[in-house]
């Protein structure tokens, strides 16, 4: 049995290739065991599309795999699985404990509605939205600003050139802030994040769902606290209810600084460096940055998200349709045309020509990103051509 590992921020990846019967099971027992000890509740998926045959044993260790980490609050996702492993997790009545999806994208979806319901029970309705009692895992406070956000409930446009897509109530069809109130904020040391995960979320005064954020990285973040208590020291008055709703333009604004400041120290750490993750947050922060400051969150998208786009093997196709859309409207906005040129033809290569006359209105699907590139890129073409035609 070949077993291939590769990192990831929301969930680690194994590449399984061979036969997962008693023969082959000591060392990939030892290995796996030795993760989820070192990972304390991080999801885990099984890339199974290069295994042949599963036994009693495979399907022994499986199990206890997933209860192991659901004891953690982890999940385990089985991706691939062919049909004849299928058929047997059927016969054996293991389908319904087995999460099996078809793909990694499945995986994201899955996983955020899967954290959604889990963290609805701890929730308050709250003005329209859901607020959330969490802990900061990096000084204990209690003190958070925190709202429990699903994006993909949303309906989402595109308005006029805006590089940012719209959210819509989907009941009301009115215009709803989503992208403002994403980042949860410890109002003491000011550490932010856009995933709920990287909290720990209270049940009273008991923690309900630890934190998934590693030691090193909780280390990492102590380490900046001054730095971020420095960058909040803006000659405004910072109350507790500076990151609540609503939040104006330079709460929003800040939560993202915070944010983008907390991966980018995380990112210390080479082993666990996420790219996407520091340049998608600048590329958030662009919506609410002004001035000077749109400049740099700017040339910090660019850098990171052309690192993130060097190993996309590493990157969700949601992330992958993201990384390229971000990259190519920021070659706009700097007028590198010939750069966007690059980047869209790479995207469209990575689509394979998908039609651009299918429609989505979910964030979350690549798709929705992908066609929206396309228009935009068909725009600038017409514009070109038209100036042409009247010189």
């Amino acid at each position: 049995m070949e077993l291939t590992h590769v990192p990831s921020r929301g969930f680690d990846t194994f590449f399984l290739k061979g036969n997962l019967i008693i023969s082959s099971l000591l060392p990939l027992t030892t290995t796996l065991s030795k993760h989820v000890q070192e990972h304390p509740g991080k999801d885990l998926a099984l890339d199974m599309s290069g295994v042949n045959t599963v036994d009693s044993s495979g399907l022994r260790l499986l199990v206890n795999l997933k209860k192991r980490l659901q004891s953690q609050h982890g999940g385990l996702y089985l991706v691939g699985p062919s049909q004849a492993v299928k058929k047997l997790l059927d016969e054996t009545n293991l389908a319904s404990l087995l999460t099996t999806v078809d793909s990694s994208e499945q995986i994201e979806r899955k996983k955020a509605t899967d954290v959604f319901e889990a963290c609805r029970v701890f929730t308050v309705e709250q003005d329209g939205w859901l607020t959330i009692r969490c802990s900061c895992p990096i000084c204990g406070s209690s003190n958070v600003s925190a709202y429990l956000i699903d994006v993909g409930a949303y309906r989402w446009r595109w308005v006029g050139r805006d590089p940012f897509p719209t959210a819509y109530h989907p009941e009301t069809d009115q215009p709803v802030e989503v992208f403002g109130h994403l980042p949860l904020v410890c109002q003491d040391c000011y550490m932010a994040s856009i995933d709920v995960s990287d909290f720990n979320v209270l049940d009273d005064t008991r923690v309900a769902r630890k934190s998934i954020m590693e030691d090193m990285a909780k280390s990492l973040l102590a380490k900046t606290m001054k730095k971020r208590k420095k960058m909040m020291d803006i000659g405004l008055a910072i109350g507790d209810k500076f990151f609540e709703y609503p939040r104006n333009e330079t709460a929003c604004y800040q939560a993202y600084l915070l944010a983008s400041n907390c991966s980018r120290a995380q990112a210390m750490d080479r082993n666990r460096a996420r790219p996407f993750t520091v340049g998608y947050l600048n590329y958030l922060a662009l919506r609410f940055a002004k001035g000077e400051a749109e400049d740099e969150h700017l040339d910090n998208c660019r850098t990171w998200l052309n690192q993130a786009l060097t190993d996309t093997h590493s990157l969700s196709p949601f992330e992958t349709a993201v990384a390229h859309f971000a990259m190519f409207t920021v070659a706009l906005k700097l007028d590198r045309k010939r750069e966007a040129s690059q980047i869209y033809a790479k995207f469209e290569d990575y689509f394979q020509n998908q039609s651009s006359g299918e429609t989505a209105e979910n964030v979350t699907d690549p798709r929705f990103w992908f066609i929206r590139t396309q228009k935009i890129w068909h725009e600038e073409i017409e514009q070109k051509s038209r100036a042409l035609r009247l010189n």
